[in-house]
């Protein structure tokens, strides 16, 4: 029979019955001496009561609150999926031979803020391609090929803005608390077993943004394991692009040296 927590006003009257019980008397006035003592322990054992429901909830990861989740899953060698970082190619249009240095800061329309990673120099006008990285990690920062972001600051001989040529890295948010949760569930049901598909399921949600997985054993004959997945939270589309493919691939490849994993 499951434990019911009592209320204040039920713990009062049991404290109450019990001092006057005790003390063999029937009556206690309501701004006796007893009636504020009784309602002093009784407001204390409410709050031990309460205390006790919420330890009863961090014993299971499945329920635990998040301090307790990340303390189970450091039990299972589980930590959660970082931020990343967006990083974009873009193409710097130069009126003249210039230079925009390391560092130098573009800004999308709503003032997200990116770091130009290295020197671009021109020796004439044209246009070169340089990588830029989001200052804050998270989708947010994520930009579609074809939009624009403007230099913070002139630079001479540089056209202000400069057009998105293409994502080198899609930028993704913090793994969530209920996508955590259910990884280290996962992970206590399916212990590593030398190469099951819930190994290979494993290790893609180790990467962050992916969401959903799907093993296909022999998919192109003996020895070829085929994954499968796709991340909800992207926008336009949940379905992978390469630069979103390559971290998953990567650890895959290294669970079965030599024998083919198909994406």
């Amino acid at each position: 029979m499951p434990f019911v927590r009592p209320t204040l006003q039920q713990i009062i009257d049991r404290v109450q019955g019990d001092i006057k019980g005790s003390l063999g008397i029937t009556t206690i006035l309501r701004r006796s001496f007893l009636s504020a003592f009784s309602r002093a322990v009784a407001g204390a054992s409410h709050v031990l009561h309460g205390h006790l429901v919420f330890i009863s909830k961090q014993i299971f990861p499945d329920q635990s609150e998040v301090e307790f989740l990340e303390r189970w899953a450091s039990i299972y060698g589980l930590e959660r999926n970082p931020a990343i970082f967006t990083q974009l190619q873009i193409d710097i249009v130069f009126t003249a031979a210039g230079s925009v240095p390391a560092g130098t800061i573009y800004q999308r329309s709503d003032q997200t803020e990116y770091s130009l990673n290295a020197t671009v120099t021109a020796t004439a006008a044209g246009t070169l391609q340089g990588i830029v990285t989001a200052l804050v990690a998270g989708a947010n920062a994520n930009l579609d090929d074809g939009q624009t972001l403007s230099l913070q600051s002139p630079i001479a001989s540089v056209e202000t803005d400069a057009t998105v040529d293409s994502t080198t890295v899609e930028g993704e948010d913090e793994e969530s608390d209920e996508l955590f949760r259910q990884r280290l569930v996962d992970r206590i049901q399916n212990p590593p077993a030398g190469g099951t598909v819930n190994d290979y399921k494993q290790f893609a949600f180790t990467v962050s943004g992916v969401t959903r997985v799907w093993v296909l054993p022999g998919h192109l004959g003996l020895g070829t394991v085929g994954v499968t997945f796709v991340e909800d939270d992207d926008t336009p589309s949940i379905i992978p692009d390469a630069p979103e493919i390559a971290p998953v691939k990567a650890p895959l490849r290294d669970i079965v040296p030599g024998a083919p994993t198909i994406f």
